[in-house]
């Protein structure tokens, strides 16, 4: 390894020149023409990446696979000054081609960057140096008018190549989330990787990152690395392309839509989360499996022999390490997960369907609804995703009742209890007054467990137009205000990307729960909760302005 005038960590490799690849052209030139000045300079570029077992892990006894590195950025670069001459990129096959001129010397650089693609622009950087990872050629000089110069990284379980090796699967995981995403937006080419939202993939091997993660404040994702010193025991995700092609898909839904999911950490049951975050983990899990080809993903704890056992999420047969999770209804993210799988297997060009679930829904509708809602109109939850779907004609409200029994129980009603309406219920302003129950005591229709005391939340939203006062009027059900009957009230202003930002709330033991204030133009959402696990009441609510 070593670092170059601009500013890559480079591994050199000797490039495949001469004996296969090349050849003298213009043989059949007459006496006395002038020999060729220029010729081309071409190869391919592949790496190998180690797969994963549910029972093994990564790299205990396997073989690594072979793949293109696709969509990178391919420098032709002076021999002797390094100085960057022409730039290309690798195609869907992994091949790039340079037309140079004859006699001189050069070396070829491919780089973590995709910069030369129309429809991507990401990097993958080192955790620590922010410089990009880049497999080269040595020198050599152009003699013929063909040369192949090939570039492959091999995957070992030590050292520096086996950073390069995993920086380029890395790469290559984000680079099929963006290819299964597109065709989703007429616009993702003018969208995704613009200025100001350009995504930077940061991961090292022994990087002790807490986990792998999405930040939309900085538009990057976190790849886990292991813990420095101890990566055969510790969580590298570096070949788990379901963790890479899920925190993809945050980012993704984050740039065209909405990403509902407010990052950090997630609930200690994953099967019970607000149902906006239960819909973006479980989506991106989804997407996680469609990228890997399999219906059981493995996120691996280990490198090598004697690492400890994967976690695993069979979408097929709706186990989590092995075991079924409860059922979550519209707020768990392995239903979410599991239900988008049903829908999709069995499609053309999809993984095969076993388990009779009868749907096949191609894969581009599928994923259109998760990205293309509006940020100042929608909240997106499973069910928003899920009507979409039988709006466009995709599926049947018939075909969904059946789907939320078997072949697995979602415990999730089809049409939901709350409609008409998308989920969270939606109200008009001066509209008429919405009549539900919050109950502390068990899951209900649009109901969540967040853990704590205030377990289950109903999501209500509504739409301001222009800056007006509002009241948001909460009346309890039922006798005298007590802990018996006691809900409170908050209520959340969506920002730019989907992100809720609390504007105000009331508690306390009263029969009335108002929130009144200036509103600015926006979504809003509105959010009712029984005040402890045993609290439970029927409630009216209603906004009103001026």
């Amino acid at each position: 390894m070593r670092y170059d005038s601009v500013g890559s960590w480079l591994l050199v490799l000797v490039a495949t020149l001469g004996a296969h690849g090349c050849s003298r052209r213009g043989s059949n030139q007459g006496p006395g023409a002038a020999p060729p000045t220029t010729g081309s300079i071409f190869g391919r570029v592949t790496f190998e990446r180690w797969t994963s077992t549910a029972t093994q892990g990564l790299n205990n006894g396997s073989a690594p696979t072979t793949l293109p590195l696709r969509f990178a950025d391919v420098h032709l670069l002076d021999g002797g000054t390094s100085a960057v001459l022409q730039r290309t990129a690798t195609d869907a096959n992994g091949n790039y081609s340079f037309t140079a001129g004859i006699g001189s010397s050069f070396l070829v650089r491919v780089q973590t960057t995709t910069d030369q693609t129309a429809f991507l622009n990401f990097q993958v950087l080192t955790q620590a140096a922010g410089a990009n990872y880049a497999i080269q050629s040595a020198p050599f000089t152009l003699t013929t008018t063909s040369l192949n110069t090939n570039l492959h990284q091999a995957a070992v379980t030590t050292g520096t190549p086996a950073l390069v090796s995993g920086a380029l699967n890395v790469f290559d995981s984000v680079v099929k989330t963006h290819e299964l995403i597109r065709p989703t937006r007429a616009d993702f080419d003018t969208l995704v990787g613009q200025a100001g939202s350009a995504l930077q993939v940061y991961w090292a091997f022994g990087n002790s990152a807490p986990s792998s993660s999405f930040s939309r404040g900085t538009m990057t994702i976190t790849i886990m690395g292991g813990t420095a010193g101890s990566e055969s025991t510790t969580n590298t995700d570096m070949f788990d392309d379901f963790v890479t092609a899920h925190e993809a898909t945050h980012y993704l839904q984050f740039v065209l839509s909405v990403n509902s999911s407010p990052g950090g950490s997630h609930a200690t049951n994953p099967e019970f989360e607000v149902p906006a975050l239960a819909y973006a983990e479980g989506l991106g899990t989804f997407v996680g499996a469609v990228v890997t080809g399999a219906a059981t993903i493995v996120d691996t704890t280990g490198f090598g022999p004697g690492s400890p056992l994967p976690a695993t999420f069979d979408a097929e047969a709706n186990l989590v390490n092995g075991v079924t999770p409860p059922p979550g209804g519209n707020t768990g993210e392995f239903n979410a997960a599991v239900i988008l799988w049903d829908l999709y297997d069995g499609a053309a060009g999809a993984v095969a369907s076993v388990d009779a679930d009868g749907l096949a829904v191609a894969t581009t509708g599928l994923l259109t609804p998760a990205f293309n809602y509006n940020v100042t109109a929608d909240w997106p939850a499973l069910n928003t995703h899920l009507s979409r779907l039988v709006t466009a004609g995709l599926v049947t409200d018939a075909q969904l009742t059946t789907l939320m029994t078997a072949p697995h129980n979602h415990a999730f009603t089809w049409p939901p209890l709350v409609y008409p309406g998308l989920f969270p219920v939606q109200l008009a302003v001066n509209g008429a007054t919405f009549s539900g129950n919050a109950n502390g005591t068990g899951p209900i229709v649009g109901g969540t467990n967040t853990g704590g005391t205030n377990p289950f939340t109903i999501h209500h939203t509504f739409a301001v137009a222009a800056a007006a006062q509002h009241t948001i009027t909460l009346t309890i059900a039922g006798a005298a205000p007590a802990a018996a009957n006691n809900l409170d009230l908050a209520l959340d202003r969506v920002g730019a990307g989907g992100t809720p930002t609390n504007v105000g709330g009331s508690s306390g033991l009263t029969g009335t729960e108002t929130v009144v204030g200036t509103l600015q133009p926006g979504l809003h959402v509105v959010r009712v909760f029984a005040a402890s696990t045993t609290a439970s009441s029927g409630y009216t609510l209603r906004v009103t302005s001026p």
